[in-house]
């Protein structure tokens, strides 16, 4: 993980994806540090990809089954399908 500033902007490279980062900026000086902003914080995560086509496995004429694979969550545990 690394990371760069300038005056008005971080960027951080590097992340774990299903982390949680909590960010607070200070500002400083000569005569000293300021006080911190608010806390800032992103999961590292994005939406799962989409569902490769699933297959009917069973079917009668009150059944059917379909069946898929689990699609990368993108970081975060997929809740529902």
């Amino acid at each position: 993980m690394s990371a760069t500033a300038s005056t008005l902007n971080f960027t951080m490279t590097g992340l774990s994806r299903g982390i949680t980062y909590y960010f607070k900026v200070t500002a400083w000086n000569i005569i000293g540090e300021s006080a911190s902003s608010v806390e800032s914080y992103i999961l590292a995560a994005t939406v799962p990809i989409a569902v490769v086509q699933p297959v009917i496995s069973v079917q009668t004429s009150t059944t059917i089954t379909i069946t898929w694979t689990e699609p990368d969550n993108g970081g975060s545990a997929v809740d529902d399908y």
